[in-house]
């Protein structure tokens, strides 16, 4: 008998559409595409999707109850406005980009709109599901937990400068980019019970800090510490130890390992899914068509964390 397929809606058809598009269709899901224009849909360049231009003209021809999840991957600014209409259609399940909204407030209001109707929603932090990040995780737990943790999450202010991003986006860019690594963090190591944090504002076009550099103690008893400075050079990178290893994360889609007692530092190969496609995506769509995700990120996680990143965003001393 058949295995019956999997009905996906992708609700915006740029660049990160598509890259849901080559994961869903790996794991042969039906997949249907919504757009603004027909020049839209030009990069998918198959006939292994139907492809619709606007809301209306889905809901003429399909029955939303037939779907088991609508992903949101269009620009940060609309994520929320496209999310509730997506509530308003009726679909229970909703992926949507990171990091949903730019405000608590607007994000606390979806999850409200969510609940009221019976709605799951799922924050896509996509590097949760990197095999360097998902065979940390195996080393961390037969290592007996972590011990200590530094991360750098740096910007590149020309590379931010030049991105083509709405002013509102770059004015909160902590929040539409630099919390991917934060959330990794957390899901590494545990929020923070603990945090002692200094902040400089330093760049005009973005509201928060832009240089940070703080320590604490997390929920699971590790010890951190970070350094970020968008106004010289860096990138993003994490370090782990724990009583047999350091594991170091740069970039954050090679695990490299250090064994104690050792200066040899030696790299994993890459999971085969971060390769053939965009990192993370394709186990994160995969744990999604689960009925119960083992680790996406749901909105009442993200509302908590939300804290800690807004903290970090705008505390000064």
């Amino acid at each position: 008998m058949n295995k019956v397929r999997n009905k996906i809606l992708i609700i915006g058809p740029g660049a990160m559409g598509y890259e849901y598009f080559r994961c869903l269709d790996a794991q042969n899901c039906e997949v249907h595409v919504i757009g603004r224009s027909k020049s839209s849909f030009d990069r998918f360049k198959t006939n292994n999707a139907s492809f619709y231009i606007g809301i209306d003209d889905f809901k003429k021809k399909n029955n939303v109850k037939d779907f088991s999840l609508v992903i949101i991957s269009v620009a940060v600014e609309a994520l929320v406005d496209s999310a509730k209409t997506a509530i308003s259609l009726g679909f229970n399940r909703i992926l949507i980009e990171k990091p949903a909204a730019l405000h608590k407030k607007e994000i606390v209001n979806l999850n409200e709109t969510a609940i009221k109707n019976n709605t799951q929603i799922y924050i896509a932090y996509n590097r949760r599901y990197y095999g360097s990040i998902q065979k940390a995780l195996k080393i961390i737990e037969e290592d007996g937990g972590a011990l200590s943790c530094h991360f750098d999450f740096t910007e590149w202010e020309s590379s931010v400068m030049s991105s083509g991003f709405d002013s509102k986006v770059l004015n909160r860019w902590f929040f539409a980019n630099s919390t991917h690594i934060l959330d990794t963090i957390f899901f590494l190591i545990g929020v923070p019970k603990q945090l002692n944090f200094h902040g400089r504002k330093l760049l005009k076009w973005h509201d928060g800090n832009s240089i940070f550099a703080g320590s604490g103690i997390s929920s699971e008893n590790v010890l951190f510490s970070f350094h970020s400075n968008w106004n010289s050079a860096g990138r993003w990178s994490i370090e782990i130890s724990t009583n047999a290893h350091k594991i170091i994360f740069c970039p954050i889609e090679d695990i490299k390992l250090m064994k104690k007692n050792s200066v040899e530092i030696y790299q994993e190969d890459r999971d085969k899914y971060d390769i053939d496609f965009k990192p993370g995506l394709f186990r994160q769509i995969e744990d999604l068509l689960n009925k119960n995700p083992k680790y996406a990120c749901s909105m009442d996680e993200h509302i908590k964390n939300w804290d800690f990143y807004e903290d970090i965003f705008k505390r000064s001393k």
